[in-house]
């Protein structure tokens, strides 16, 4: 056989293999569509009670958690000074625990639920909402047995970090908060190890994915449940993956779809109501807020779905396989109808949590008629994305753009000279491993701080505060000043006052810090200078933080109340570090007086296009972003 029959034979191999697995694909697809649709009503049904009710009810329950913690612990407010305080006090190691459960509970609920649902359509049955009900409470209870805890792990660690496969709404989401993710993405051996720690995850959540249908169906307990789990996915690990791939695809179509044409549905409905005139957005901004709205919903509850029932379908799949139908439960394929006590139970929680629903929402939609302000633009570093961040290059691009704020960090060198730097560690910005407080000034000036972000920039080094204010002293710019510790500080806080004073500024500039202990310090030495508490987070009552006149918070801790609380204080707040568009919505909405970024420009954008009226959208918005967790 010469080399073109091989190769036209090995192209005719591949082309019907390839059709073949098309088929099998495709028949997959029809099966979980099939899987769905059999209960959808039930389904649906189910999933609109549980989004309500299990939103509602972990509001309060966390609310509950944090204030018995804060009590526990003896704070009044969590910020960063007392952090530790407050998780590491020995009583709240168990209300944590409680918590964690609870949430567990819930989740398995929802979980054991879907899975009677879509079991029963796998074998060609009906099934109702109550026998779904029956099923979650049932999973829910076996879940809080001591031996089953081991799910934690999985299920609310494991799998909200990797967010490679959910299969429960966004009650607690363990996301890493941006900042950190910024950080670690900047250095290279970190970037690496949380890479490594990412991909052992998913592993570990694809060896164990199976476990969660065979805990629910088959009546194990839990460490039975991941052996039969591993055994079950030995050789269909590719496939699985792939289906799953497949399936979540085609939900996120759904949802993209689905958001698309209630989007439009709505900005149609709205402009009937107000005449054509949709306030101070235009026509496409209105139905981009309504889309990212209703797709974030349909993503929280559609995709789990998909993916339960995806999960499901290869479930039976494999087991019919490998013929252990046998192991699984008969009693998880029945109907039991709720007895009367079990109704008024459940009609009586359903009743608690409306009323605690209706509670949050009339707090809502209180003094949400007032239109919101723009709030000022506070260049991060100066502009960080154009510029090597904190240097004069980046300072200047701020003046030109016309900045409100300018936002940088000191550090003091060896000499005492207050130089412009965010690190006491000059590796990432010059590539040597040297520290600000072991140099004195004249030694930095040796050091290239600016071929790290373009070649371009070689000429650049460190500033002194000296020479950045007077940058900014003819200009209206207003300055925040971020005092960094490293604990080898020669009195910081008298020589950035003093640098300050000498330039005339102080009515200008507002000292901020992660620590409390420099703005305290800055308060004794000058009861008129402006303190800043910069917060990674910001729980109750920071606002009578007596060291503090402003914050600037990481922005997922905000809220409407905590804005309204600090305002009502007579204080301002800022929100740090917006780098993307999605979230200044919500920003303003909160009503935040400043939102630092590294590109201003982006922000400034951002800000031109908003919706800065008040009213029943506005409160609507903000009660979802509450349930989203934001």
């Amino acid at each position: 056989m010469d080399i073109k029959e091989t190769i036209k034979k090995h192209n005719e191999t591949v082309r019907k293999t390839t059709k073949r697995e098309w088929k099998k694909a495709k028949a997959f697809v029809i099966e979980v569509e099939k899987t769905v649709l059999l209960n959808l009503n039930s389904v649906i049904l189910f999933l609109l009670v549980y989004a309500l009710g299990a939103n509602i009810t972990f509001d309060s329950v966390s609310e509950i958690g944090k204030t018995v913690c804060m009590r526990n612990a003896g704070i009044t407010y969590i910020g960063p000074d007392n952090i530790f305080e407050f998780f590491f006090n020995e009583y709240n190691f168990g209300v944590v625990l409680v918590l964690l459960l609870i949430t567990l509970a819930m989740t398995v609920f929802f979980m054991s639920g879907l899975l009677h649902a879509f079991s029963m359509s796998k074998i060609g049955k009906k099934t109702t909402f109550t026998g779904m009900v029956i099923a979650g409470i049932k999973g829910c209870i076996r879940s809080l047995e001591p031996w089953n805890w081991p799910m934690l792990l999985l299920i609310l660690f494991i799998m909200p970090l990797t967010g490679i496969f959910s299969i429960s709404m966004d009650l607690l989401v363990l996301a890493i908060p941006g900042f950190v993710v910024e950080f670690i993405q900047a250095n290279k051996l970190y970037n690496f190890l949380y890479n490594s720690v990412m991909l052992i995850l998913i592993f570990i959540e694809a060896l164990l994915v199976f476990s969660i249908p065979f805990f629910l169906l088959s009546k194990k307990y839990y460490s039975e449940a991941c052996k039969k789990s591993f055994k079950l996915i030995k050789g269909r690990l590719f496939k699985t993956i792939v289906y799953i791939a497949i399936a979540g695809m085609l939900a996120t179509v759904a949802v993209v779809c689905l958001s698309t044409i209630i989007s439009k549905a709505a900005n149609f409905c709205h402009n009937i109501y107000k005449g054509g005139n949709v306030g101070t957005v235009s026509q496409s901004y209105y139905t981009m807020l309504i889309y990212n709205m209703t797709n974030d919903l349909l993503k929280t509850i559609l995709v789990p779905a998909v993916n339960i029932a995806t999960l499901t379908v290869l479930f039976f799949e494999y087991i019919e396989e490998d013929r252990t139908m046998a192991t699984l439960s008969i009693e998880s394929f029945n109907d039991k109808k709720m007895p009367v006590v079990g109704i008024v139970a459940l009609v009586s929680i359903l009743v608690v949590v409306l009323a605690r629903g209706v509670y949050i929402g009339r707090n809502f939609f209180d003094n949400f008629a007032e239109d919101s302000k723009r709030p000022t633009i506070v260049a991060h570093r100066g502009d960080s994305v154009r510029a090597p961040e904190n240097t004069m290059p980046a300072f200047e691009l701020a003046i030109i753009e016309g900045v409100e704020w300018v936002e940088f960090d000191v550090q003091q060198c060896k000499d005492g000279v207050v130089v412009v730097a965010h690190d006491d560690d000059l590796t990432r910005v010059s590539g040597k491993k040297l520290y600000v407080h072991e140099m004195t000034y004249a030694e930095t000036q040796e050091l290239d701080v600016g071929s790290w972000f373009d070649p371009e920039f070689s000429y650049i080094r460190l500033s002194t505060l000296d020479e950045v204010l007077k940058t900014f002293k003819d200009t209206d710019i207003k300055i925040q000043i971020e005092i960094k510790i490293n604990g080898n500080e020669d009195h910081l806080e008298e020589a950035v006052l003093k640098v300050i004073n000498d330039n005339d500024m102080h009515d200008r500039c507002i000292i901020t810090s992660l620590n409390k202990e420099p703005l305290i310090r800055i308060k004794e030495l000058d009861p008129d200078m402006i303190t800043t508490y910069s917060m990674y987070v910001a729980w109750d009552g920071i606002e009578n933080i007596d060291f503090s006149d402003y914050f600037t918070i990481e922005e997922s801790n905000y809220t409407k109340e905590l804005v309204d609380n600090i305002h009502a204080a007579g204080k301002k707040c800022f929100a740090w570090t917006v780098n993307s568009e999605r979230t200044v919505q919500y920003l303003v909405d909160c009503g935040v007086d400043g939102i630092l970024t590294d590109d201003p420009l982006m922000l400034d954008r951002a800000l031109d296009l908003v919706d800065y009226d008040g009213g029943v959208i506005r409160g609507l918005r903000l009660l979802f972003m509450r349930f989203k967790g934001v």
